[in-house]
């Protein structure tokens, strides 16, 4: 899977909180914005606003996806970094089936 395959995903599954924006960077390997106001998914710009920002190598998200990296250790080990209203985050964990 690529970026552009998973925010294709992402906007098809309508992985967003409302009233919300979430960035989600990839550092090199790109950005989303799940943008919960527009009601979108899109690549995200450097430096946008977001709500909360969520900060995790590519390796690491696919690593996620497959239920291979557990989330909480990753995130005690520094392999995620969240900053921002983390609320978001429990809410994305209960959209957890659409983001992937």
């Amino acid at each position: 899977m690529t970026v552009d395959e998973l925010i294709g995903q992402m906007a098809e599954n309508r992985a967003w909180i409302a009233g919300a924006r979430v960035a989600i960077d990839f550092g090199d390997d790109g950005a989303v914005l799940l943008d919960g106001i527009a009601q979108g998914v899109r690549c995200a710009e450097l430096g946008e606003p977001a709500d909360t920002h969520i900060a995790v190598s590519w390796t690491d998200w696919l690593a996620l996806t497959r239920g291979s990296l557990d989330p909480r250790r990753a995130i005690n080990n520094g392999k995620i970094v969240i900053t921002g209203d983390m609320n978001n985050v429990a809410k994305l964990i209960e959209l957890g089936h659409r983001m992937f």
